[in-house]
């Protein structure tokens, strides 16, 4: 799988795909409680992901996991 913006590079990004993956839909100060970082950081980390289509925006604040960042996950494990 190619990587749009490679946003996915970092193991930051993909900690919080798979927290998405696990508690998703999840808002920001969630995340970044789970995280152990700034709600700042994870938001712009998940703008970037909904960028790439591995995340999406559901409402004020909440993120979750699209069927490409599952499958991007998918092969992480594989």
């Amino acid at each position: 799988m190619l990587l749009r913006n490679n946003t996915m590079a970092s193991d930051s990004s993909q900690a919080l795909l798979a927290a998405l993956a696990e508690g998703g839909p999840i808002d920001v100060c969630s995340l970044a409680n789970v995280l152990g970082c700034h709600p700042t950081t994870v938001d712009r980390r998940c703008c970037d992901l909904q960028a790439d289509g591995y995340a999406c925006h559901t409402s004020s604040g909440v993120y979750d996991i699209t069927a490409e960042g599952r499958s991007y996950l998918a092969e992480l494990n594989e």
